[in-house]
């Protein structure tokens, strides 16, 4: 199809193959700009469901607003191909990247995966279950931070109001659909829940750290089969890096039974981030949220302004030093470079090694931010108390004495030795007796 128009795509190249699509690059004629198209033709009647499967993914993805989700530019139909467009992402996948056997530091690897659990808790809260996380569907941004693609195995739980799926989005529980290496044993069983995308991040995160899966055979049968009833390898004998606290929270989210893993992508994330952290004793484990609202916050924002606001330090001076850190051993295969500005990949133990150096100890930092509390309350409370206690000066006047006016008596004829006076009465100007 290379050379071919679809609509106003011009497809250049093949990028690559999958069990249902096949995906291009493509020039946008409209917009003058590089695009990644996803290819779907049907070629028998069988092949009409995977159509609407294929629409439908088209349909969720377009609905889902996440840095780190791959969006959808358009879905169109042309000549009995169906196809979408989606952003071109030249770095890579996870997996290029992982090609050559290699086992990564604990902090790298949850570096990577921090964005996807996080964008995998979006998906959930919006009752979407992924069934195909793998290497492969994650895919390296221009900041280096990873993006989650291929909804194309998506389960929808509930439509936006609550209401059960329509029929069209029900997939068929006798198929076994997603990647043998990867799925759990309810999604082997045709039963996939939330917690089945966890189980899948738990063996990406194995294999980052130890250098393969956990399970790896001659035959897909025989993975699925180590994936129903045997347990995964010591994970700490594979790489001697790895804590036994850490292997602890690995072996978790690769628990058989789903009531025994984490029930949410993010309580998974923030039990590595305190995993890690806690490797060097002097770096401080970070708390783990207790609200809705800590928790939809992106950590490294919250670690980040946590450290502005305590440490008094400036934006520039907390750039610098997260800059100084390297995700990832650069190389010939390695897409990542140095880091070089504040994003959600940022490492939660490099922003508790800077707040170290700006802050010698917690006590400390406790002891100075309650001496400005009593200052505070010192300041508000002493003007209020001397108020109260002077006393109340009240100026009471006196009103002067009037200064009785003669009144000029009259003299009555004296009668017997007495002087009789008699009530004076003015009227208009003329006493009155």
């Amino acid at each position: 199809m290379v050379g071919q128009c679809l609509g106003h795509y011009r497809i250049t190249r093949l990028i690559g193959r999958g069990g249902m699509a096949t995906v291009f690059l493509a020039h946008d004629a409209y917009l003058n700009r590089e695009v990644a198209l996803k290819v779907f033709q049907a070629h028998s009647e069988d092949q009409v469901a995977f159509l609407r499967r294929f629409e439908r993914e088209a349909q969720v993805v377009a609905r889902l607003e996440h840095p780190n989700i791959l969006s959808v530019y358009e879905y169109g139909r042309y000549n009995g191909m169906a196809y979408f467009a989606m952003p071109y992402l030249s770095h890579g996948s996870l997996r290029n990247y992982l090609k050559s056997p290699q086992m990564l530091p604990p902090r790298d690897a949850l570096s990577l995966l921090s964005p996807i659990l996080r964008a995998l808790q979006y998906a959930h809260d919006r009752g979407l279950i992924h069934r195909d996380i793998k290497p492969d569907n994650m895919l390296f941004k221009a900041d280096h931070s990873l993006a989650l693609s291929d909804f194309g195995l998506v389960k929808v739980l509930a439509d936006e109001n609550g209401a059960p799926p329509q029929s069209s989005y029900v997939t068929h529980t006798t198929s076994i659909l997603g990647t043998p290496q990867y799925m759990s044993p309810e999604q082997i069983q045709g039963r996939a829940v939330p917690a089945s995308d966890i189980y899948s991040m738990g063996v990406v995160l194995y294999e980052l750290l130890a250098g393969s899966p956990p399970f790896v055979a001659d035959t897909a049968i025989r993975v699925l089969t180590m994936h129903l009833y045997e347990r995964p390898p010591a994970l700490s004998e594979r790489n001697p890096a790895v804590s036994l606290a850490l292997e602890d929270v690995v072996m978790r989210a690769l628990e058989k039974d789903v009531e025994r893993r984490y029930q949410r992508p993010l309580d998974f994330l923030y039990a590595l981030m305190n995993v890690v952290c806690e490797q060097n004793t002097e770096l401080p484990a970070l708390p783990y949220p207790v609200s809705a609202v800590a928790l939809a916050q992106p950590v490294a924002q919250r670690a980040a302004q946590s450290l502005l606001y305590s440490s008094g330090s400036s934006l520039a001076a907390l750039r610098k030093s997260l800059g100084e850190d390297v995700l990832l051993e650069e190389g010939p295969s390695a897409p990542l470079h140095k880091q070089t500005q504040l994003s959600t990949a940022v490492l939660p133990a490099t922003m508790a090694r800077y707040a170290t150096q700006q802050q010698p100890s917690s006590k400390k930092t406790s002891s100075r931010f309650a001496a400005i509390v009593f200052l505070v309350l010192l300041l508000v409370l002493v003007p209020l108390v001397i108020f109260w206690s002077l006393p109340i000066w009240s100026r009471h006047t006196v009103p002067p004495t009037p200064t009785p006016t003669p009144i000029n008596a009259i003299n009555y004829p004296q009668s017997d030795g007495e002087i009789m006076l008699s009530p004076l009465i003015v009227l208009d100007g003329q006493a009155l007796v």
